[in-house]
């Protein structure tokens, strides 16, 4: 082929590509015709003159794209291994530059960029930004800081802080275990068990919450219908026989001392025996751990003026943190409380909410209240009185 019809080729072939050329590559380079094998053999001057036109043009480019198209469609050996080897310079300079960022972001765009000409750290972008994904799961975790999360971490595909997050769940179960055995209940071991599964107290928790499920004399003689934590249907307060609750209730919290169920029902015991000053101490600690039984009790015993001075605003104020805990007999005691100061609807309503949960003493009650208001000349009359002092009025209550 003659220099003139190689000419006027590609000036055919300038027309028919440069309107498909992608943008980042300047048209005239993807004008370049890619040479037919019979165009190399009859015309390899003509291949190299115009690789080594293009070349000089383009040498001090940091475009990739305009390397990797003149790579592409001129191919005389050497020209081409001069833009290859400045191509590779261009992959290693981006990615020291994305390394030396040390931003997901660096490398995100390395990888966006250099994927399309095959980059020689493409691989290595890949691992870093596995790496952050890792970081970001275990911050994730950290945060919460909670066997769940522990947990969902190390199900995640890169877990560098394995390692981290297994200690990390070993202590928490010891910390949990702790909790639990100090709390001694059925509940706290099944707490326990359902964060922790496969912990190496597992047969332990379960012969606790086997022994402690076996109700003792104690339970038949002194629980409390509604507490929450009782294990058998529970008796009245005044159908409890104090004479032999309080030695099986002793029995019982000496050989677990730190079970609050049986030392809640001590008190109870000890309460139903005129012993407030025994039961002070217990009710009190069991405040502290927030048994939920345990409000209405110390309530009473605020009310009542024993063994503690007498004190309306505390006993309301326990009457309330039981109410909130959805306890009825605390309900159903504001309901008292209010109604001997005459503040007719706040009675009412603690009546309703007890008796809503069920409660057959707040059903009795709120029945007589209605009658009573019924029947009255000013049934409208339910202004707050101050508090009176002393409460002798105060009717007994059979929930103590």
């Amino acid at each position: 082929m003659s220099v003139l019809a190689t000419a006027l080729t590609l000036i055919s072939q300038w027309h028919n590509l440069r309107k498909d050329c992608p943008a980042p590559i300047p048209s005239w380079i993807c004008a370049w015709p890619t040479p037919t094998p019979e165009e190399d053999i009859a015309a390899p001057h003509v291949r190299w003159l115009q690789a080594a036109r293009v070349w000089t043009s383009i040498k001090h480019t940091t475009d990739p794209h305009i390397l990797f198209a003149f790579t592409s469609r001129l191919h005389d050996p050497v020209v081409t291994q001069l833009a290859t080897d400045a191509l590779k310079t261009l992959d290693d300079q981006a990615w020291q530059l994305a390394v030396g960022s040390g931003s997901r972001e660096a490398i995100t765009t390395y990888t966006n960029t250099w994927s399309a000409f095959s980059g020689r750290h493409l691989q290595d972008a890949q691992l870093k930004l596995n790496e952050f994904d890792d970081d970001d799961a275990w911050n994730t975790a950290s945060r919460e800081d909670s066997p769940r999360a522990y947990r969902q971490y190390l199900t995640h595909p890169w877990t560098r802080h394995a390692g981290q997050a297994q200690r990390r769940l070993d202590a928490l179960s010891e910390q949990s275990w702790q909790s639990a055995s100090a709390a001694d209940t059925i509940e706290a071991y099944r707490a326990y068990l359902a964060d922790f599964p496969d912990t190496k107290h597992q047969e332990e928790a379960q012969n606790r919450i086997r022994g402690l499920g076996q109700p003792q004399e104690c339970d038949y003689l002194v629980a409390n219908p509604n507490d929450p934590a009782r294990i058998v249907a529970g008796i009245r307060f005044e159908s409890i026989d104090a004479e032999r609750a309080i030695p099986a209730c002793e029995v019982a919290v000496t050989r677990l001392p730190k079970n609050p169920r049986f030392r809640y029902q001590l008190a109870r015991a000890y309460q139903r025996g005129s012993q407030p000053n025994l039961a002070l101490p217990i009710l009190q600690d069991l405040i502290r751990q927030k048994y939920i039984a345990a409000y209405d009790n110390l309530g009473w015993l605020y009310l009542e003026n024993k063994a503690v001075p007498q004190d309306f605003k505390k006993a309301i104020a326990l009457f309330k943190q039981g109410a909130a805990a959805d306890q009825p007999e605390a309900m159903t005691s504001l309901g008292e409380v209010y109604q001997y100061q005459q503040n007719f609807a706040e009675a009412k309503y603690w009546y309703e909410k007890a008796a809503a949960l069920g409660y057959a003493e707040a059903k009795e009650r709120l029945q007589k209240l209605r009658e009573a208001l019924a029947s009255a000349s000013s049934p409208d009359a339910s202004f707050p009185l101050p508090f009176p002092l002393p409460f002798p009025e105060m009717p007994r209550t059979s929930r103590r």
